[in-house]
C-alpha cells in the first residue's frame, strides 16, 4: 500500500512539471547559410516555409550572424506572401525579433488549426530601420501556426528575422529536476519493497 502512495506521489510530480511549457529558441545559427530553413527543426517540433538563412553579420537586436529572410523575396517578404511557420503541436505563446526594421514595419499572426486569426502584433520603425529591432509576442491556447513578414511592402526597405522563440509541448520534454525526483521515488518504492520483503 506504501508504494502505491509512494508511486503515486511520484507520478502527480512528473505530471505537474510536465505541464509547465518549456521554451524553445531558434537563433537559426544550426543552418547552413544560403540554405532553405525548411524542416531543419522538425524535432523541436515547428517547420518553416518560405524561409532561408544567410550571414548577415552581427546587427543589433540579433543573436549571432546568421538570420533568416524570405526565399524568394529576399529582404522584402511582402504581407501576402508571408514566411510561415508550422507546429506539430499547438503552442500558448511564440515571439520572434525582426532587424533592420524600417517605415515599412514588421506584421507577426498567430493562427489556429481552423486557420482563424487568434492574435497578430506589428510595429513600424523609421527611414531604412538601419539599427532598429523588435520583438514582438503573440499569446492563445490553440497557435499552430504563425506568419511574418513586412507590415507594408516597400521595396526600398528589408527586414531579416532572428529569435524565433516559442512554448515547446510539455509533455514531450519532462523537466530534469522532476525526473531526478521520479527517479528518487522510484528508488525509494523499490527499497521499501525489498524490506517489506525481508
Amino acid at each position: 500500500m506504501q508504494i502505491k502512495k509512494i508511486l503515486s506521489v511520484c507520478a502527480i510530480t512528473l505530471t505537474a512539471a510536465m505541464a509547465q511549457a518549456m521554451p524553445v529558441t531558434i537563433d537559426f545559427e544550426s543552418v547552413t547559410p544560403n540554405t532553405s530553413v525548411g524542416s531543419h527543426y522538425a524535432s523541436l517540433g515547428v517547420t518553416f516555409q518560405n524561409a532561408s538563412v544567410a550571414n548577415f553579420g552581427d546587427l543589433p537586436g540579433s543573436n549571432g550572424s546568421i538570420m533568416a529572410y524570405h526565399t524568394v523575396d529576399g529582404t522584402y517578404p511582402k504581407p501576402d506572401a508571408p514566411i510561415s511557420a508550422v507546429f506539430s503541436t499547438a503552442v500558448k505563446s511564440v515571439s520572434l525579433t525582426g532587424v533592420d526594421v524600417g517605415e515599412a514595419g514588421f506584421i507577426f499572426s498567430a493562427y489556429d488549426a481552423d486557420g482563424n486569426l487568434v492574435d497578430t502584433a506589428q510595429a513600424v520603425g523609421e527611414g531604412q530601420g538601419v539599427g532598429e529591432y523588435f520583438t514582438l509576442n503573440l499569446t492563445s491556447n490553440a497557435i499552430v501556426r504563425v506568419t511574418f513578414s513586412q507590415a507594408f511592402y516597400e521595396s526600398q526597405d528589408g527586414i531579416i528575422f532572428d529569435n524565433f522563440v516559442f512554448d515547446a509541448d510539455p509533455a514531450a520534454v519532462p523537466e530534469p529536476g522532476s525526473m531526478a525526483l521520479f527517479g528518487a521515488g522510484l528508488m525509494a518504492a523499490l527499497a521499501t519493497r525489498r524490506r517489506n520483503k525481508r
